[in-house]
């Protein structure tokens, strides 16, 4: 593990043989730090990512914390979801359902999903105005998000945040619209500003693919500027890397 510590933000990167280790081991450490958090607070604020990656990670806390009692004080968000309906199999909600919800004794006024079949302008504003009224730790008039779960692209782009979007120059507003440069699909995604203001902001990475861009960010290498990725700096939080070794081929 490497530590990394500024005077604004600390950075963590933990490299693992396997993506198994990887997500057994954010698992162990997730439930720690909710119930650290529990010890203070009422309730645990997380924001969780679509992809294949989390999936392992989500079937790992489903298996070892089906019963855990802290599960009634957890409530779930999403960091970005694409313009689909829920049960539509591109849909980052259907994936945690399947994966971790379903499996889970967790009350459903808990799950806070991200209403892809809605029309974006409309589910944007709602989901800015649901997590307002709901979160209620705030700093410099955001809402403090206890843990945050991203991903990234092999173009560097995370949660719906791509490479020259607009979305990420919007910094007045919870949630965003983004459009994929590729497919042209619509999606609705945090914000870069709300993303910075977690507690813990956790990267988890795995593959040969993902190795050259997480070199870039990580090493902070000319051409990152060009990454969301790289735009994730916690404010006064902790950001974490955990990262298989295909994926830390290159640091």
């Amino acid at each position: 593990m490497i530590r990394i510590v500024s005077c604004k933000q600390i950075s963590l990167f933990k490299i693992f043989d396997t993506p198994q280790l990887a997500a057994q081991t954010l698992a162990q450490e997730f439930k720690l730090t909710a119930e650290n958090i529990l010890n203070y607070q009422s309730r645990f604020n997380i924001a969780l990512s679509g992809g294949n990656t989390p999936r392992l990670f989500y079937s790992i806390l489903s298996h070892r914390l089906t019963d855990w009692p802290a599960w009634k004080r957890i409530h779930l968000y999403w960091g970005d979801e694409r313009c689909v309906p829920p049960e539509d199999s591109q849909s980052n909600y259907l994936m945690v359902k399947e994966s971790l919800i379903d499996k889970i004794n967790i009350p459903g006024q808990n799950v806070h999903r991200i209403h892809g079949e809605s029309e974006p302008v409309s589910e944007a504003l709602r989901y800015h105005k649901l997590i307002m009224d709901n979160i209620s730790t705030i700093k410099h008039d955001w809402p403090i998000f206890d843990w945050i779960l991203l991903g990234i692209g092999e173009d560097g782009h995370t949660a719906s945040l791509f490479p020259g979007s607009e979305a990420l120059k919007e910094n007045q507003t919870i949630c965003t619209i983004a459009v994929n440069p590729g497919t042209q699909q619509k999606r609705i995604s945090l914000t870069l500003p709300l993303i910075n203001s977690a507690r813990n902001v956790i990267f988890l990475v795995s593959g040969r693919s993902k190795a050259a861009v997480v070199q870039s960010v990580i090493k902070q290498k000319k051409e990152s500027v060009l990454f969301p990725a790289a735009q994730v700096k916690p404010l006064s939080g902790i950001l974490t890397w955990y990262l298989d070794r295909e994926a830390a081929n290159l640091l």
